[in-house]
């Protein structure tokens, strides 16, 4: 059995965290600035950190949009559609009468 000390060591080594160098430019390094000035992050770090994650969950949305529209490229004409019949739908559905042609 491990003793606490050791504990604590293992899951130190398993979140360290590497170091990147990164070139920014002085308005990046302003901005960033301004974010720990102001109290919305701890350090830098964490700023871009937070920048990176938008972007991760960005691309992420946009994969997932165009795999909806690939599917919808694939699923075919929709045959007898209707399109007056069907924005009458959308509004009664979503409880909105602003959808027009």
């Amino acid at each position: 059995m491990r003793s606490a000390r050791e504990v604590v060591t293992l899951r130190k080594k398993e979140t360290r965290m590497e170091t990147t160098i990164v070139s920014l430019g002085s308005d990046c390094e302003e901005f960033i600035r301004e974010k720990v000035t102001q109290g919305h992050y701890k350090d830098a770090n964490e700023v871009i950190r937070a920048g990176l994650l938008l972007l991760q969950k960005e691309e992420d949305r946009h994969k997932s949009l165009d795999e909806l529209i690939k599917e919808g490229i694939n699923s075919g004409i929709v045959e007898d559609f209707d399109p007056e019949e069907h924005l009458k739908d959308l509004n009664e559905r979503y409880g909105s009468s602003k959808l027009s042609f």
